[in-house]
């Protein structure tokens, strides 16, 4: 499994109660890091924020 970050440690240093407070961690996580900032080569090296912002129609 590749780790972004902190993304591991969302996951692994943490219990959570039920799975959908799990969720909610996962969401914030992807909507506040992996989405605005983590860049993609499929996406010439831009966050999926930005390449969408650049490209819109």
């Amino acid at each position: 499994m590749k780790c972004i970050d902190g993304e591991c440690e969302l996951i692994w240093r943490r219990s959570f109660r039920t799975a959908a407070e799990a969720r909610r961690e996962v969401f914030g996580f992807i909507e506040g890091f992996y989405i605005t900032r983590e860049l993609h080569p499929a996406l010439g090296y831009e966050s999926p924020a930005n390449y969408e912002r650049n490209h819109a129609a």
